[in-house]
């Protein structure tokens, strides 16, 4: 009686091992796999550049934007207080990587 039980539970063990080494994998996980690969894919494959110069001001100060945003960046700008806007417009809600590429001179 006891071999017949342990036969039974050494079986029905074997069928669960072997089922769960399968390559199937549940419809959930494929669901989760296909979205990050649609996601992914949705990236530029190189990144996009927003010039600062016409995307830019110094905010509650005009004077300022004429003289420390130019075409072709950001120029003079020494007063700790002046904060730049930048704007640029997506198409549709997405998640967003940004990086800030910059350059500074000391001027003694």
């Amino acid at each position: 009686m006891k071999k017949i039980f342990f036969r039974t539970v050494l079986l029905i063990s074997s069928i669960f091992i072997l089922g769960a080494c399968n390559d199937k994998q549940p419809e959930s996980f494929k669901a989760l796999q296909s979205h990050r690969a649609a996601e992914q894919s949705q990236y530029p494959a190189e990144p996009i550049v927003v010039p600062i110069g016409v995307n830019s001001w110094v905010i509650d100060d005009s004077l300022a934007t004429s003289s420390i945003v130019a075409e072709k960046g950001g120029r003079n700008w020494q007063d700790l207080h002046h904060v730049i806007s930048t704007y640029f417009h997506i198409d549709k809600p997405t998640n967003l990587k940004i990086a800030i590429q910059a350059s500074a001179a000391c001027a003694v």
